[in-house]
């Protein structure tokens, strides 16, 4: 199984949980994540010590977009060429 990214719905449910002082164990048990999810979601994305779901989708989001991704090539002859280049 691969990772999932969490969803704008699970960071609701987060927020809304975290309010009810429920505890990170239970969030992540009902969302069937494990609890280091949970608590670098929380960490990551919290906002003067709060955490909230749209606060942490924005910050997502914009992480997501400064992300570099790189690619290999699946031409051969243009990755070698790329390669003598560097």
């Amino acid at each position: 199984m691969g990772y999932k990214h969490l969803g704008i719905d699970e960071r609701i449910y987060i927020e809304n949980q975290l309010k009810f002082k429920l505890k990170i164990s239970e969030i992540a048990k009902n969302l069937n994540r494990i609890i280091s999810t949970i608590i670098r979601e929380v960490n990551r994305n919290k906002d003067n010590n709060h955490y909230f779901s749209l606060i942490a989708q924005n910050k997502a989001e914009n992480r997501k977009q400064s992300h570099i991704y790189f690619h290999k090539f699946k031409n051969r002859e243009v990755d070698t060429k790329i390669k003598t280049f560097v």
